[in-house]
């Protein structure tokens, strides 16, 4: 008998089967995009903050993206060419508002790691508020500089491996070294300057760059904006009195802005910001029971300001530098001249980069606006924007190395059909802003969670004996809400006496994942 005939085919497509349905699920753009199992509409009174946050980083993405393609410091009619519907101060205040986004991240960042703080010390919880400070001290590092150094390694591969100056403004060529070996050395000296907390942040973000991952100028400022808040929460510990806090807290803020410390004023206003915040929640649950019914004419009164203040917020963050180092011969700014009449003078405010001042008040108008007004917080809080505060921490990192690598090539692509500027733009945009946002969707899985996974570690690790002692947790611990990065955060509320606040913390299901991106950080 021929065994070849009598032996039985093997099967061996069913048997790749379940690999390839694993692989067409990895591919499913609900994984691709991080959608999948962490999108959930809060009902929180402050979850508007971290969609909020999202909004702000896609703000920076299309400030960085748009302005390969036009002149971000000419507005509508600066010159005979500028004459284009995207000019014009509706539409700038969306694509080209990135410096003032910034300024809102830093206000989002001071809110989210001192609530936590300012609720225990309302309900006298004093020893609980210091553990969390020492927890947080111990974490903010961590959180905010592991994912920086993470993705600049992929940075320092790019910067050896393909042309990353032709796009201009996020690499050039001075940084780029003449050996691997020299540039891995530059990789090191420049993570080691960056991340060294020994090293005052400069003010402007040209002096202090990390070329491996342009946008994290920021993060020191962060940093050090989280430690003046940290003390700052000790300062007002003791102070019982509400109004007396908050004078603390405003002059603190005036006094850091007075000596052009714009980021560590941003963070101080997010504080006080949380203060009031807390204030109103607990006046409105003290005068529920006696307070007479409120007329919808009286709401909308109240809301007027706050609207207006918005929309001045608004059209302010449009508003291009007075003068561009680039630009020789600085034209007016037509429909934002009248602005630059505000800036104060130097001895009142030592604000290196002038407009600043016009981005910093933006930032707060914009967020002082939403606070109050209850249907400009339903943007924010839906599934979309909750998205965008997910990965806007990754995408705030990833986008200058994609643009940079890819941008030129989609440039010659389409300029070999002939088409035009605008043309062009679109071209760019529909091709680049997904990849965009799988690539951060990625980091935000593979870099931005377990950094934070880390961060708690490390902590449990080095505060175990303490851990052991403990027979039950301290209500700062079961009130835990993570602080934040520039640019992803989960905020929650306050239980009532600390009840459901473990599920608070986990989320509705008991995936590993979702308690990792529940534990996010700014």
């Amino acid at each position: 008998m021929d065994p070849v005939k009598d032996s039985k085919p093997t099967r061996r497509f069913p048997a790749i089967l379940p690999h390839v349905r694993h692989f067409s699920r990895a591919l499913h753009p609900k994984v691709l995009f991080a959608w999948e199992n962490s999108v959930q509409i809060r009902s929180s009174n402050t979850s508007w903050l971290d969609g909020l946050r999202g909004i702000a980083a896609l703000q920076v993405y299309f400030f960085h993206f748009f302005g390969l393609h036009t002149r971000w410091g000419n507005p509508y009619g600066a010159t005979p060419e500028d004459v284009y519907i995207h000019q014009l101060p509706l539409f700038r205040g969306i694509w080209a508002a990135g410096s003032a986004a910034v300024c809102i991240f830093f206000v989002i960042s001071g809110f989210a790691i001192t609530i936590k703080c300012l609720t225990l010390l309302r309900k006298g919880q004093h020893l609980a508020c210091y553990e969390s400070l020492a927890s947080s001290l111990i974490r903010r590092g961590f959180r905010l500089y592991l994912p920086v150094v993470l993705v600049g390694i992929p940075g320092l591969l790019l910067m050896r491996t393909v042309n990353m100056v032709e796009a201009g403004t996020f690499s050039f060529e001075l940084e780029r070294k003449n050996s691997t070996m020299e540039q891995l050395l530059d990789f090191v000296h420049r993570s080691d300057a960056h991340i060294s907390p020994f090293n005052y942040p400069e003010m402007q973000e040209y002096k202090d760059r990390y070329p491996y991952a342009p946008s994290s100028w920021t993060i020191p400022m962060e940093y050090y904006g989280s430690i003046v808040s940290y003390l700052t929460i000790l300062i007002v510990s003791r102070i019982a009195a509400f109004k007396l806090r908050c004078a603390v807290i405003g002059f603190s803020s005036l006094y850091a802005l007075h000596h052009g410390c714009w980021w560590a004023s941003l963070f101080l206003n997010g504080m006080l910001l949380a203060e009031v915040t807390l204030e109103q929640r607990h006046r409105a649950e003290m005068g529920e029971k006696h307070a007479a019914p409120t007329s919808r004419a009286r709401h909308i009164l109240y809301q007027i300001p706050f609207i207006l203040m918005f929309a001045l917020g608004f059209y302010i963050g449009g508003v291009p530098p007075k003068v561009l180092a680039f630009d020789f011969s600085p034209l007016p700014r037509v429909g934002y001249q009248w602005l630059y009449n505000f800036y104060p003078p130097s001895w009142l405010f030592e604000m290196q980069e002038d407009t600043r001042f016009l981005w910093y008040w933006s930032g707060m108008f914009t967020i002082i606006g939403i606070s109050q007004v209850p249907w400009l917080r339903r943007v924010p809080e839906s599934t979309f924007c909750q998205w965008l505060g997910k990965l806007s921490f990754s995408l705030y990192l990833v986008h200058p190395a994609i643009l940079a690598v890819l941008k030129p090539h989609t440039d010659r692509l389409i300029e070999g059909l002939g088409a035009g500027r605008g043309v062009k733009c679109a071209f760019d945009f529909m091709v680049l802003t997904p990849i965009c946002f799988i690539v951060a969707a990625a980091t935000e899985r593979w870099i931005d969670q377990p950094s934070v996974t880390f961060a708690r570690w490390f902590e449990k690790r080095i505060t175990r004996q303490e851990a052991e002692k403990s027979v039950e947790l301290p209500l700062g611990r079961q009130l835990e809400m993570e602080e934040q990065a520039p640019l992803v955060e989960r905020i929650w509320p306050e239980e009532e006496e600390g009840k459901e606040s473990s599920a608070a913390l986990l989320g509705s299901s008991g995936s590993s994942q979702q308690r990792a991106s529940h534990d996010r950080i700014s």
